[in-house]
């Protein structure tokens, strides 16, 4: 529900009830995976990890050619060649609320802000100091909601460029900013004030100088124990090939990654986390969602009479342009 929020409602976004799964006809799925996937010079093939390629590559090549490719589409698809879905964050802000039976008697939360990168700088310079500021974000509202307020259970804070970004290097990179957390219902609606005014204090105020070096070696710290595992590299590998914000091979492209990572780290700053997040969130009071999930008061009898309920009240939930 937050997606489709998120995205005015759009399509592609919106999880589908029981009554759209039925209207699906499972052929015409089928045949359209199946063209989507039938041709194996579009294929990424990422592999990391103690291989002898020597022996490997021969195998890997032998099980590719063994795929009967379509004659007219075996080329690579150009990622300027993609459509844009016109996916747009909606105006003002957005308050829902959606009630559904749960196990438990907790309340989930979450606030979404609209970003967007400067097109000017190195996107992925951009992104390591976002990523940083998040955590530091989320260090703040840990330390007041939880430890100063005993109000949550659990809180997060992300970015996300999924929905709203455009593969287009000249455009600026655009996505979300999410504060999530759970708590007990009756509090939900005091720990989400208490998340804003948290968040304004910082854009205002800026961390402290202790909070910023905590962080960054927290930073560092992960990047060497991320290091150590395949999906690391396969990440990095993947994004490499795929990338067109960056010029250059995978090879330039990692390297020039890890001196802006080195780069962040070295600038950031009590004055620099203030000057990012003002530019992230100049409307942050102005235009945002706020999207609850309450356990209802109906008993939970089963995931059949669960999944039925769901869809009743995706059915009769307020609709997404609902503002304060």
């Amino acid at each position: 529900r937050v997606t489709a929020v998120n995205t005015c409602g759009h399509p592609c976004f919106r999880k589908p009830t029981l009554w759209d799964v039925r209207a699906v006809d499972p052929l015409k799925a089928c045949a359209l995976f199946d063209a989507s996937f039938a041709s194996p010079g579009q294929f990424t093939l990422v592999m990391v990890g103690n291989v002898d390629m020597q022996l490997a590559l021969p195998l890997l090549e032998a099980w590719l050619a063994s795929i009967p490719a379509p004659a007219d589409s075996n080329a690579p698809l150009a990622p300027e060649a993609l459509r844009v879905l016109p996916v747009s964050f909606p105006s003002g802000v957005v308050t829902e609320q959606v009630v559904l039976p749960m196990v438990e008697p907790a309340s989930a939360t979450q606030l979404t802000w609209p970003i967007s990168l400067d097109a000017s700088r190195p996107i992925f310079l951009q992104c390591h100091e976002v990523g940083l500021v998040c955590k530091l974000v989320e260090a703040r509202l840990l330390k007041r909601l939880r430890f100063a307020d005993s109000n949550v259970y659990s809180v997060s804070v992300g970015i996300d460029f999924g929905a709203h970004s455009t593969p287009d290097p000249g455009e600026p990179a655009r996505g979300t900013l999410q504060i999530s957390f759970s708590s007990d219902p009756d509090r939900a609606k005091t720990c989400a004030e208490s998340a804003q005014a948290e968040l304004r204090l910082l854009c205002t105020e800026g961390p402290t100088a202790a909070d910023v070096s905590s962080q960054c070696e927290i930073a560092r710290r992960e990047h060497e124990e991320a290091k150590q595992t395949n999906h690391f590299w396969v990440e990095r590998l993947r994004l490499a090939a795929f990338s067109q914000r960056a010029s250059g091979g995978v090879s330039e492209k990692m390297q020039s990654w890890e001196a802006e990572r080195v780069e962040c780290l070295n600038s950031m700053n009590p004055a620099a986390v203030k000057r990012i997040l003002q530019a992230l969130l100049p409307h942050a009071s102005t235009n945002y969602s706020h999207v609850t999930l309450l356990p209802s008061q109906f008993p939970t009898c089963g995931l059949v009479s669960a999944a039925v309920h769901e869809s009743l009240v995706r059915c009769a939930a307020p609709s997404w342009d609902q503002r304060d």
